[in-house]
């Protein structure tokens, strides 16, 4: 029997993070923090992410599509910094039907 408690506590404190930090070490500590990461697509309703040294190296239009994804078709906002380009645009487009905001910064 799943533990919705559990799932509950980590969610609210995930929704504090910037999602490019849950996608990049969230889901790797433990099976329940995957399945919050991973499996609850309202966790992904509003997505920030912001741009930090540390993913000079990490694709972040991959990551940017990857959180997009993980909203299963629920993204209502995107804010995002430098995690962008036209072909993300076209893929939020097709991935996002309920998306409300967007605001990139570039």
């Amino acid at each position: 029997m799943r533990d919705w408690a559990v799932t509950d506590v980590l969610l609210s404190i995930f929704r504090r993070l910037d999602h490019a930090d849950v996608l990049m070490s969230a889901d790797r500590v433990c099976r329940a923090w995957r399945r919050a990461a991973v499996d609850e697509p309202s966790l992904w309703r509003r997505i920030t992410m912001r741009w930090h040294e540390r993913f000079a190296d990490i694709d972040r239009f991959a990551m940017a599509a990857a959180a997009v994804s993980r909203s299963a078709g629920q993204c209502e906002a995107f804010c995002g910094d430098y995690f962008f380009d036209d072909g993300f645009l076209g893929y939020l487009y097709l991935q996002a039907p309920c998306l409300k905001s967007l605001r990139l910064i570039y």
